[in-house]
Parts: structure tokens; sequence; C-alpha cells
């Protein structure tokens, strides 16, 4: 049976973007050694679940502090489902004929911080729609992205993806339940 593993783990991923290593097992640990994929996964989808987290409670607060009435702010909120629309099935695409979802992870990763940084220094309206758009535009992807990484990885390594992802959750429902009641 490892045998099968080991060659279907070589013909898996020609690419080369997701490294192999061919043990089986289940969680984060693989035998007696610790599985640094899983662990670095883990704590992408806790980083990422506990940012939203985080932004859900405030956000709106954060535009009304910022001049924006209620029609404005569900503008300003209905940005991102647009921008879902166009850079989820582009970037995905890119990154999937390519097989560079690590790559494209990184990529998205900094063009957040670097549009949710713009974000937080802009005023006004159409300023804080643009930035918001852009911030969705590498956002968006994200997910789809790490869910494509995440179960292509620990296919090659017969990892379990549920408590991978159960981190994200859990970071997520944390600091939900711990934003103070406005």
């Amino acid at each position: 049976m490892r045998r099968e593993f080991e060659r279907h783990t070589e013909a898996a991923d020609t690419a080369g973007s997701i490294p192999r290593v061919p043990v089986a097992g289940q969680g984060y640990r693989s035998g007696n050694r610790s599985d640094k994929f899983s662990w670095r996964l883990a704590a992408f989808y806790a980083a990422f679940f506990g940012f939203s987290g985080i932004v859900m409670p405030f956000f709106p607060a954060w535009l009304q502090a910022n001049g924006l009435d209620s029609r404005a702010t569900g503008i300003v909120l209905a940005v991102p489902m647009f921008m879902r629309l166009i850079s989820v099935p582009s970037l995905a695409r890119l990154a999937d004929r390519r097989s560079t979802f690590r790559g494209a992870l990184i990529s998205t990763a900094i063009g957040s911080a670097s549009a949710y940084l713009v974000l937080s220094q802009v005023s006004g309206f159409v300023p804080i729609v643009l930035a918001v758009a852009l911030a969705s535009l590498f956002t968006a992807p994200t997910m789809p992205l790490l869910d494509a990484y995440a179960l292509r990885g620990l296919a090659l390594r017969g990892g379990a993806y549920g408590p991978v992802r159960l981190c994200g959750a859990q970071s997520r429902s944390c600091l939900l339940l711990s934003a103070p009641d406005s």
C-alpha cells in the first residue's frame, strides 16, 4: 500500500509547487515527526478567519465613524460581493492552470494586507469604496485558493483536512464571541 501511495504522490504534482512527503497519517502528526505543512496551514486558516472575526463586528462601526450613512455603508459592504465575481474565477483559474497555489496565496496575503493598510488611511465615500474594492480583489480568492492548496497538499501527505480547517473556524468563533457588545 505504501508503494501505491508513493507512486500516487510522484504522479500527482508534476509542477512541484507543493513539496511531496510520502508519509501516511492523519491530523497534525505523521508517525513520530510533526507535519509542519499541517501546522502552517492551520496557522494560516486561524489568521485568515481570525482577521474576519475581528473585522466583521467593527467594520460597519468604522464606516459610520468615517462619516458614512447607512446607505453608503450598505454600498461599501456590497462591494466585496461584486469583486468576488471578478477576482475569484480569474485568480483561481490562473493559479490552477499554472499549479501555483502557494505563490497565489502569498500574493493575495501581501495584496490584502497592503490594501487594508491603504483602507485604514482613507476617508470619504469614494476613496473607501475604491480601497474596499482593492482589498476585496485580493481577499476574496484567498479562501478558495487556500482550500485547493490544503486539499492537494494534505492528500499528498495523507493528512486530514478537517482538523486543519477547524483551527480557522475556532479562531473566528473565539474572536466573534470576545467582541464587546455595543
